[in-house]
């Protein structure tokens, strides 16, 4: 194992301190700075019962510092799992599948979304319009929990600021501090795909033959090892599954189903209060197959 900057976070001197003495054994590649609020850049983070921090980190319990080095060795060598979502085709409920995605995600661990480009997350999540974004990661400590804001669903929100354009680092400091992160990606900010071995990309494609057409042709395009759905939003001129399947030339995963209580739903402010309907519950599974990927 390579070398790692631990930061141990507590108010409480006594459990600072208790934690530290931990890692009398540890790796002499291991560097360990003691804090008492969340910094930016620790490869791994150590929290102390009085802290309350939502993104990755390993909670340590007073008593039982000999089973803080073990935790940590599992820890740096897991990866965060990275889901970029994108289409072909605008309009598909892209932004909206990302954002229940993190919310199922989010039930079982710390889960970020980020948003690429400035668009409707913020105004899909009921957040104000002066919201913090992923600009403000410049420069401050701690500034991963500022800038990721906690949202209804769970889960943190790194939002584009307008006429912003989401940079791979952005994507990386955000894999840092959460066990998920979803991005919602347009189709040519998939390259880091390429080389990590802990992303995917979910391809949303409307059934229809124009959506088939440009859904075949970014799938020849880029070898991504895609997993494709498709996403209804309104009525008429669908293609059935099997025959979007030949019109791609890849396998379909999955049909949602068309949902007008969505798009209220969102007019209301309340996209992610209820998980009662079809929609919402293959999105789901989705959500459960990708954790078990």
């Amino acid at each position: 194992m390579g070398a790692l900057e631990i930061a141990v976070v507590s108010r409480d001197e006594d459990v600072r301190l208790e934690a530290a003495r931990a890692f009398d054994g540890a790796p002499r590649s291991w560097s360990v700075r003691l804090f008492e609020a969340v910094p930016d850049g620790a490869d791994v983070i150590v929290i102390g019962p009085d802290i309350e921090h939502h993104g990755r980190a390993i909670r340590f319990e007073p008593g039982r510092a000999d089973d803080l080095l073990g935790a940590i060795e599992r820890y740096a060598v897991t990866r965060s799992v990275c889901v970029y979502v994108t289409s072909p085709s605008g309009g598909c409920g892209v932004t909206t599948i990302c954002l229940h995605l993190a919310a199922f995600l989010a039930d079982r661990k710390a889960t970020c979304y980020v948003e690429s480009t400035w668009g409707g997350a913020g105004t899909r999540l009921n957040l104000p319009d002066d919201h913090r974004t992923w600009a403000d990661l410049e420069g401050s400590e701690g500034s991963l929990e500022t800038a990721a804001l906690p949202v209804l669903g769970g889960f943190r929100a790194l939002l584009a600021p307008e006429g912003g354009l989401v940079s791979s680092e952005v994507v990386e400091r955000a894999r840092r501090g959460f066990d998920y992160v979803i991005v919602d990606a347009r189709p040519d900010q998939l390259d880091p795909v390429r080389s990590d071995e802990d992303a995917f990309v979910l391809m949303v494609v409307p059934p229809s033959r124009t959506g088939a057409r440009r859904a075949r042709a970014t799938l020849g395009e880029r070898n991504l090892g895609w997993t494709v759905i498709t996403n209804r939003t309104g009525h008429g001129g669908d293609l059935g599954r099997i025959e979007l399947q030949n019109a791609i030339g890849h396998r379909v995963l999955d049909h949602l189903p068309c949902t007008p209580r969505l798009r209220v739903a969102e007019d209301e402010g309340d996209l992610l209060a209820s998980r009662w309907n079809l929609w919402s519950r293959k999105v789901g599974r989705l959500a459960l197959a990708l954790m078990e990927e």
